[in-house]
């Protein structure tokens, strides 16, 4: 699976179009996106940290680390998003 297979199932899965997950809006709903097209790419995809910071249009690696950790903190106390996780590594 190539990085923009990745975005598209993520923005399936969140209900928001490929291109906002790369557009910079800090709605709720689309940073979460965002946070789990970075965990995805990290964790299923082994991308560096500066691969993903290029692909979601961040302005360097430390906001990907952070986007990584934020997913993953999200996922423990959030099972909705947690199962989101699931579903988009299945699909």
């Amino acid at each position: 699976m190539n990085t923009q297979q990745v975005l598209s199932r993520v923005a399936l899965a969140f209900e928001v179009e490929p291109a906002q997950l790369q557009a910079g809006s800090r709605s709720t709903r689309l940073v979460q996106a965002r946070q789990a097209a970075a965990w995805m790419l990290y964790f299923n995809q082994r991308h560096s940290y500066s691969d993903i910071a290029a692909a979601l249009g961040y302005r360097d690696h430390s906001t990907a680390v952070w986007a990584v950790q934020a997913a993953a903190n999200r996922a423990k106390r959030d099972q909705d998003y947690s199962d989101k996780l699931g579903q988009i590594a299945r699909m």
